[in-house]
């Protein structure tokens, strides 16, 4: 009754059912060295954050997983490729895994990193990667995308995670290519000194989980499950296991991605404010000077009009009104000023300036 109740939940179809009831304990293909993914802790138990997924599934669908561990990680692909194992529940999809297998969608995306060790060198990118000694997991991600896509990198493979980042401390090799949450668990569970994230390659880890292609029915399967989980349930499991690291690149990631550049238009935004304001303080002023000018100029004119012995006017000829009489003009023809203008008093039948 419970797994009905559960597969129904997931909206798991007739034929998915059934295929599960003829499929009740699934072989388990386990990397017990690639902590904190996969890895046996002091009391010999399956941990790891690929682990804490296995085992919402194994509630959800209520089946048996029972782990396999193979020596190694290239036997776990060799006995996969065989049909020993049913699900590998920690791997990247690569173009040469997806020729014998069957992918999840991701559950986990992060980095592919460069370590290096200080006072040696400090490759950056791929590229600086060239001439010098790179140490690479066997077989995982990083070691085939690194051989399809550089075939001339002088990679030398390693058994695990930690034995690459101990040779990068005694200067056997001169880089290491990984993974971010391995590498910087090694590294502290290690304590080994002077080792460093030097640089990033344009390559993400994109976490999955596979099947061999006669279990293709588990993929779509393992998608509901996964689609099915609440975000409090993916963030807890990310959180205790690599949150620390992710937090970390990705608080550095989105400030470039996302920080940078509207910091950068909100720089552009007020260059364009502060060039248009003093702008517009350069035209006031200037038509502050120009208008004193003009009142200058007008007050100049008035004076030299008026201390002229004779008389000056001006007048409308639309309507025959003076608008202005100089003051000379009481004292020559005997008129008051006010009376200059009065509309239709003497106007003149032209408008002049003298």
């Amino acid at each position: 009754m419970t797994w009905t109740a559960t597969a129904g939940a997931l909206t798991l179809t007739d034929e998915e059912r059934s295929w599960l009831a003829a499929h009740p304990d699934l072989r388990l293909g386990v990397d017990a060295s690639w902590p904190p993914f996969e890895f046996r802790d002091e009391q010999n138990r399956y941990q790891g954050l690929a682990a804490d997924y296995i085992n919402v599934i194994r509630q959800r669908l209520d089946i048996k997983l029972t782990p396999i561990e193979p020596v190694s990680w290239t036997v776990v692909l060799e006995q996969v490729k065989a049909g020993k194992l049913d699900l590998l529940p920690g791997i990247m999809s690569t173009p040469e895994r997806q020729t014998y297998l069957a992918f999840t969608r991701p559950y986990l995306d992060f980095p592919i990193v460069i370590l290096a060790h200080v006072g040696g060198a400090q490759p950056r990118k791929i590229e600086d990667l060239y001439g010098l000694k790179i140490a690479v997991v066997e077989n995982y991600a990083p070691h085939e995308l690194l051989r399809t896509h550089h075939p001339d990198l002088n990679l030398v493979p390693m058994p695990n995670v930690s034995s690459a980042l101990q040779a990068l401390a005694t200067d056997e090799v001169d880089a290491v290519v990984g993974d971010l949450a391995s590498s910087v668990w090694s590294l502290r569970q290690l304590k080994l000194d002077g080792l460093y994230v030097s640089g990033e390659t344009p390559y993400r880890y994109q976490l999955a989980m596979a099947v061999p292609p006669k279990n293709k029915m588990l993929v779509g399967i393992i998608d509901k499950v996964l689609a099915d989980m609440s975000p409090s349930e993916v963030s807890a499991i990310q959180e205790h296991w690599v949150g620390n690291v992710l937090d970390h690149r990705t608080f550095w990631s989105d400030l470039l991605v996302y920080g940078l550049p509207g910091l950068l238009l909100l720089i552009i935004v007020l260059a364009v404010v502060i060039r248009i304001n003093r702008r517009l303080s350069s035209e006031i002023a200037r038509r502050i000077d120009l208008e004193q000018e003009l009142r200058s100029s007008e007050y100049h004119y008035r004076g030299l009009v008026e201390s002229l012995s004779a008389i000056a006017w001006e007048a409308r000829i639309s309507d025959f009104t003076y608008s202005y009489v100089s003051p000379h003009a009481e004292d020559l023809l005997g008129y008051p000023l006010p009376h200059w203008l009065i509309p239709g008093s003497g106007a003149t039948s032209s408008t002049r300036r003298i």
